[in-house]
């Protein structure tokens, strides 16, 4: 077993989101290559270390009126 299972991912989140948040998903996907786990954790573990500057930045995937 590689250093991919080093650290095993025991708990399930389950989200759901708009179409357009899909579609934002999705285009990150094609662009990096990763599955949509890989790019939620990677979202995730980046409002973990940024908490509140995350939050209150531009959210890109939000439809503009």
């Amino acid at each position: 077993m590689g250093a991919k299972n080093a650290q095993r991912k025991t708990n399930i989140l389950s989200v759901r989101v708009s179409d357009h948040e899909m579609e934002y998903v999705r285009e990150i996907m094609e662009r990096t290559s990763r599955s949509a786990s890989e790019v939620l954790r990677d979202a995730f573990r980046s409002l973990c270390e940024h908490g509140d500057q995350t939050l209150a930045a531009s959210r890109p995937c939000e439809r503009r009126h």
